[in-house]
């Protein structure tokens, strides 16, 4: 066994942490987003104006206008590895 297999071993497992973190960190995405997507079309259906939806959401006036029209995907990863 050489001296790099260590460092090797530790590189993968290192590796396969940040993969756990990284997988947790999307699930947590993809869930504030579906969550912030579903009270902005709530929002739509009250009466409230895509001005002020953008303005309380962080998007843009263009953005909640492509929400309202069915063109926002809930899904945010459409192709994860």
């Amino acid at each position: 066994m050489s001296e790099e297999q260590p460092d090797r071993e530790e590189r993968i497992r290192r590796i396969e942490q940040a993969r756990r973190r990284y997988d947790v960190a999307t699930a947590a995405y993809a869930d504030a987003r579906t969550e912030l997507l579903a009270e902005i079309r709530g929002g739509l259906t009250e009466g409230i104006g895509p001005s002020a939806l953008a303005r309380h959401s962080g998007f843009t006036r263009e953005y909640v206008g492509r929400i309202r029209d069915g063109k926002v995907s809930d899904n945010p990863v459409s192709s994860q590895q």
